[in-house]
């Protein structure tokens, strides 16, 4: 569970993760977490000097679900 939550531009509080949150959150371990931050693949803001925190919309975006139809038009093949 969240402990700080993100004000967002419409006046809404978005929670905000951990990055051992996020690890735990998405069953990957915490070096790949700051991996795809360090990539750019993973949106992350700093609070104060140390604390790196990630919004839920973005954990959300980077981990969206491929379904079987979607992966054969990416990867080619059948469906499984």
């Amino acid at each position: 569970m969240p402990s700080v939550s993100f004000l967002t531009k419409d006046s809404q509080l978005e929670p905000v993760y951990t990055l051992a949150e996020v690890a735990e959150y998405t069953g990957l371990n915490l070096m790949t977490i700051r991996r795809m931050i360090s990539r750019g693949e993973l949106r992350a803001f700093r609070l104060g000097q140390r604390a790196v925190r990630v919004k839920q919309s973005d954990i959300l975006a980077t981990f969206s679900e491929l379904n079987p139809v979607t992966y054969s038009l990416k990867h080619g093949g059948d469906a499984a």
